[in-house]
């Protein structure tokens, strides 16, 4: 069974207001969390941890 995943506009906007090396982290947060069943939330600074938290959310919503 394959996964799939469409990375909204809204995700990005608020990527961009991180730095770059936080963007790279934050991408590889969400793609990890579908596609491998990892959380790495508790790797990412707080910052970006509220992003990612936020599209972790949404995420869950989409695959209920």
């Amino acid at each position: 069974m394959s996964k799939d995943l469409i990375f909204k506009e809204s995700w990005y906007e608020a990527m961009c207001h991180l730095p770059r090396s936080e963007q790279s982290k934050v991408t590889m947060a969400i793609l990890h969390y579908v596609f491998a069943d990892e959380d790495w939330e508790d790797v990412l600074k707080p910052q970006s941890r509220a992003v990612f938290l936020l599209i972790k959310c949404e995420i869950d919503k989409i695959s209920e």
